[in-house]
Order: C-alpha cells, then structure tokens, then sequence
C-alpha cells in the first residue's frame, strides 16, 4: 500500500481505505525491501507484482508468497505480518538468560538514571 493514496488503491481497500490505510501503512506486513521504490509509486499491487523487476520475481525470501496473493488489503497486511513476525522469532530467538542476570534489570528503577548520557 503507498503512502499517497490514489483513487485505484481506494477502490482497492474498499470502504474503510482511509482508517486501513492509516492503520497499516507503517507495519510490518506492509514493508518490504526493493530497489525499485520509484517504479512502484502508487501503481496498483497487481502491477507492483507483475512489473519487470516486480514482486513476483524478487529474489528476497521477504518477498516470498506475494507471487500469489491477488490482492493487497488489511486482511494480507495482516497475514503477511503474522508469517513475518513467526519467522522473526524463529531466527531471532528470545535470549535465554539466568535468573542472576534477570535480578539485575528487576532491581532497577524505571526511572533511575545509572547512565551518562554527556
């Protein structure tokens, strides 16, 4: 989904493309790398897709299952960042630290300040 909305990606979002645009434009499910950020502009997610140099034959495995959605929505949007943020835990595993660590950052004030910021 663009940042400045057209009258096809209107039509494309449906009835409440302003409160899901606002809502999903700047998550996860929504980002993606490309080098071609000034071919996608505001063209639809079909072209986007289809385009030389499209989504569909992005070499990136971010952009692995976009080949086959038809469609661009706050449901995709949704899904997408659900598989990302699965594969997210997966490869950035939770670190696993004892309770003599944990003691340290539980003892802390919230708002005490042990750093140095000059």
């Amino acid at each position: 989904m663009p940042q400045t909305m057209t009258a096809k990606w209107q039509s494309a979002l449906g009835d409440n493309w302003h409160s899901d645009h606002d809502r999903y434009l700047h998550t996860l499910g929504n980002l993606t790398l490309t080098g071609y950020i000034p071919e996608y502009s505001n063209r639809s997610f079909r072209e986007k897709r289809d385009m030389e140099g499209g989504l569909k034959n992005s070499p990136l495995r971010l952009n692995r299952g976009l080949a086959e959605l038809d469609e661009w929505n706050a449901s995709t949007i949704e899904n997408r960042a659900n598989v990302l943020a699965e594969q997210a835990v997966k490869i950035w595993a939770r670190p696993d630290l004892g309770d003599d660590v944990l003691s340290i950052f539980r003892t802390q004030s919230v708002n005490s300040n042990r750093f140095d910021w000059s």
